[in-house]
């Protein structure tokens, strides 16, 4: 089974909210919360999992009012004991979760969760091109269903609603459009559009589809490893080099890395062969833990020290799945690149039995 992390595409969590509108108000009642319970509104990180960005009390009948500056992006709604954290981690799923889209006229929305069904009204709900996707969402369509509303949508929307950005992005990834005709929709999205989190999400991966174009040339970085030596991928000209994109936090990440280091005890005896693991990773010790607990034996970078920021190696290669690798040829291009951790298909595992027979 094919497993992945998808990132949210924010090099910042406050790229997650890029404006700062008057705020949005959630109004609801939810059955079977009472005044023990807490609502929170949360978004997901480049972790892909959900950070709390506001909060509110609920009273004794399930009702709520929360306040919230997010815009232009969906939200999930989060109820929890009141005692209890949104906190980061394995148990960061939990509760009851609900989502909302936050855009449109106006700023307040209502939602209401009864017998099993949630009804939610107010902007962009309240649109008449919504409506389908509304209908087929709170009566618990399949999902090709309501898929193809969302499709239908964004072809009859293609430019002024953050929904379209959100639809858009899934017809990029799962290769319904191609990069030119995904990046001439971006193109024709509103400039408020392009700078929403799903505006920038659909920018990312269209750069990365770009960057990692099988021939294209991979972009060369500097990092320090564990032990604070530089390591140079131009360095490794006249090497087949795996870059492996993970980490500690990710857990197809940590299978993938039992794989990974079969695959370098096969060739690190080859002179023209190497593997560099690069990780995501603002907890060092968390990093230098997971290394040593996996065993991982060859280059370690984090990609979390310098450079940050747009020249970070994250961002000049458009990383939006975790894990990935990518096969750098001797010359320095791209070979080939691998989403995600499928323990019985590897090709990258194969291209390099056949080069190496």
């Amino acid at each position: 089974m094919k497993n992945f992390v998808i990132t949210v595409v924010a090099a910042a969590f406050a790229a997650l909210c890029p404006e700062l509108r008057s705020e949005n108000i959630i109004s609801g009642q939810i059955e079977g919360l009472t005044s023990k319970d807490k609502i929170y509104a949360a978004v997901f990180d480049k972790k892909g999992l959900p950070q709390a960005v506001d909060s509110t009390n609920v009273d004794d009948k399930g009702r709520f009012t929360l306040k919230t500056r997010l815009a232009d992006t969906e939200a999930l709604i989060v109820a929890l004991p009141a005692q209890d954290k949104l906190a980061m981690g394995k148990n960061a799923f939990r509760g009851r979760l609900f989502s909302i889209f936050l855009e449109g006229d106006g700023n307040v929305y209502n939602m209401k969760v009864s017998g099993g069904k949630t009804v939610i009204t107010g902007g962009i709900y309240n649109v008449k091109a919504f409506s389908k996707i509304k209908y087929l969402t709170e009566n618990k369509a399949p999902f090709e269903d309501i898929e193809r509303a969302r499709e239908d949508f964004f072809r009859a929307n293609p430019y002024k609603y953050a929904y379209s950005a959100y639809v858009l992005k899934h017809m990029v990834q799962d290769g319904k459009m191609n990069v030119r005709e995904g990046t001439d929709a971006y193109e024709n999205l509103d400039s408020r559009i392009k700078l929403s989190p799903y505006g920038q999400e659909v920018f990312r991966i269209l750069n990365f589809i770009r960057i990692s174009s099988v021939g294209a040339k991979a972009p060369d970085f500097t990092l320090a490893d564990k032990d604070k030596r530089d390591i140079t991928l131009s360095d490794y000209r006249g090497k087949y080099v795996i870059l492996v994109f993970w980490g500690s936090w990710c857990g197809p990440c940590r299978q993938a890395n039992k794989h990974m280091k079969t695959l370098y005890e096969k060739y690190k005896d080859r002179a023209d062969f190497a593997m560099i693991s690069l990780a995501l990773d603002r907890d060092d010790k968390a990093w230098r833990k997971a290394v040593e607990e996996d065993g991982l034996t060859w280059t370690q970078v984090n990609m979390c020290e310098t450079p940050s920021g747009p020249q970070s190696v994250s961002v000049i290669y458009a990383i939006s799945m975790y894990p990935t690798q990518i096969l750098v040829s001797p010359d320095g291009s791209i070979m080939a690149v691998r989403f995600g951790y499928n323990e019985k298909k590897d090709d990258i595992a194969d291209m390099l039995e056949n080069i190496f027979k």
